[in-house]
């Protein structure tokens, strides 16, 4: 029986893993036990007993085994967290007593160290001026001079031309009026006032800072322009300013019977004015800051509700009348906005809102029935310009940049494109004409200002000087010289009138700089690869350049060579 005993649990129940040396061995009372207790199960042929006996008490090690092995790992890692803080402690008690002794030791070489209090003597008293005289000792410190040994005299330099100005301004912004007469354009200089069907200028009215915002009143008479985070209120016929409006941002909009305006203030301010006296009527959203804030973007639509948009995609809303907020309002924008832009259309109720700070994605919002209409999104890899309503409320204009040199005509019901507009630079202004055919604001490479046909893409008509002067302006022998990457302008120093426009770079090679002997041999830049330098036919690679991004350079007066910050070419 005790060989059976023996030979039996391996050979007809072997255990499913064998590796012994994974579990502790089993104690010796358990053993005792099992065999004792089997052995008995067996004399009485209870061998179904003794079985289940036999896996009981197996389990039952199995599990003490685990518990051990656990209770083993976790002493090891409390081991070795105390090990990594003792280190740790160490190394801060050494660190704390080396920048005290370090402290210590400049103490006591400071206080060894002789005082020189520094005094300084007139240059006179030290060094009279006398031929014969022998030269000072060598262990003598020379003295400071307090004052320089001729005379100096500042004058303040006159103005040559006070009133010189060189070119129109790059378009910050552009409005036309509801009654086609009347094309403002916007620049850092002021605003420019043209008669919309022949493009001849009316008046210019200068500003102190650039023109972020126009927009004329429903009846055309007046003129809206927002500069400095100031709101000029100016006569379309003459340019003449009728009111002022001091608040403090950069967005406004007329109500529909242009009696008055709301525009953002300070954070996100929504104020409305009296546009005839300048007084405020209504505060209807408090100053508060936001983290990351922007701005808030205004508008006045044509249903009489006032909308406003900031951070985000969640859009707020007063009435008109009463300046209470419109409750239950909970359509958002266009998704992953960051910071929102809106525009309401001229007729209806809808709503453009697209976020301003690149997404190409622009959301048609019906306010008055709380729904998103429909996304534009062509997948331009672009961002977007700007964009404007045609005069009918159902069609949209939008310029995308970036590079894309793309204008797409939505409608704004369907989603689709109606129209695509190619080969024009993208521009910050841009508006329809009261026929809803012609689209304004569209600007060529030479700098000229188109009118275009939507259907056809053909310039109707165009002004010239509203081009980017860029910063690179220097005199010649023919007067002074600009360049915005591209072309080459020449300017009367008397007028400020052009001379005459060369085509020196490209958008793929634009000029930087070149010497003082005047344009005719250029360094270029260049998106991809390393810059050039050479005339417009000829251009050869700056040899170890491997630099994308515009460098400080200086030439010879001869051009003949040309230094960087770390080589001579």
């Amino acid at each position: 029986m005790t060989q059976y005993l023996r030979a039996w649990p391996t050979r007809r129940y072997p255990m499913k893993n064998p590796d012994r040396s994974k579990y502790p061995a089993p104690v010796t009372q358990d053993e005792d036990l099992l065999k004792s207790e089997t052995a008995r199960r067996l004399e009485q042929s209870d061998f179904s007993a003794g079985r289940r006996l036999q896996g009981e008490l197996r389990k039952k090690l199995k599990v003490q085994a685990e518990n051990q092995l656990t209770r083993r790992a976790s002493r090891q890692r409390v081991q070795a967290y105390l090990r990594s803080g003792v280190q740790w402690i160490g190394a801060v008690v050494v660190l704390i007593t080396l920048v005290v002794g370090l402290n210590l030791v400049f103490k006591n070489i400071l206080q060894v160290l002789p005082a020189h209090p520094a005094t300084l003597t007139p240059l006179a008293e030290t060094h009279p001026v006398d031929k014969e005289a022998s030269p000072a000792p060598a262990d003598s410190t020379p003295e400071l001079p307090t004052q320089l040994p001729y005379d100096v005299e500042t004058t303040n330099l006159p103005v040559w031309q006070p009133s010189l100005q060189i070119g129109k301004g790059v378009v910050t912004s552009l409005a036309i009026s509801p009654d086609g007469r009347w094309m403002a354009v916007g620049t850092p200089q002021g605003v420019y006032q043209y008669r919309a069907g022949s493009f001849e200028q009316a008046w210019f009215t200068p500003l102190p800072q650039k023109v972020v915002a126009l927009s004329f009143t429903p009846n055309s008479q007046r003129t809206g322009v927002m500069s400095g985070g100031s709101i000029y209120l100016l006569e379309s016929e003459t340019g003449q300013q009728q009111g002022l409006i001091e608040t403090n941002g950069s967005s406004f909009a007329w109500s529909p019977d242009g009696n008055r305006l709301v525009s953002m203030g300070a954070c996100e301010t929504v104020i409305v004015w009296d546009a005839a006296t300048g007084a405020v009527l209504k505060e209807l959203r408090g100053e508060r800051c936001s983290e990351g804030y922007s701005g808030i973007s205004v508008t006045w639509a044509a249903d009489g509700r006032i909308y406003a948009a900031s951070m985000g995609t969640r859009l707020m809303a007063w009435d008109d009348q009463t300046y209470e907020p419109v409750s239950g309002l909970t359509v958002e924008g266009a998704p992953e906005t960051w910071v929102s832009a809106l525009l309401a259309a001229p007729e209806g109720s809808l709503l453009a809102q697209y976020d301003s700070m690149g997404s190409p994605v622009i959301a048609i919002i019906d306010g008055q029935y709380n729904q998103q209409i429909v996304l534009l999104d062509q997948g331009v890899n672009g961002p977007i310009v700007d964009l404007a309503w045609a005069p009918d409320g159902k069609r949209l204009a939008v310029v995308y940049g970036m590079g894309t040199s793309l204008t797409l005509i939505w409608n704004a019901e369907t989603g689709q494109v109606e129209y695509k507009i190619e080969g024009f630079y993208p521009s910050a202004g841009l508006a329809w004409m009261p026929d809803g055919q012609t689209l304004a604001g569209m600007q060529s490479m030479d700098g000229l200002l188109h009118a275009v046909d939507i259907a056809t893409g053909r310039s109707l008509r165009s002004i010239s000087g509203h081009t980017l002067l860029g910063s690179l302006m220097t005199w010649s022998q023919d007067g002074l010289v600009t360049s915005n990457g591209v072309d080459l302008t020449w300017w009367d120093p008397h007028s400020g009138q052009p001379l005459r426009k060369e085509t020196a770079g490209s958008p793929d090679a634009w000029v930087l700089s070149w010497p003082a002997s005047g344009p005719g041999i250029f360094l270029f830049g260049a998106s991809q690869g390393p810059h050039r330098v050479g005339t417009v036919g000829a251009q050869a690679t700056l040899v170890e350049d491997g630099n994308n991004y515009p460098f400080p350079t200086a030439w010879l007066p001869d051009g003949n060579r040309l230094a960087g910050p770390t080589r001579v070419w």
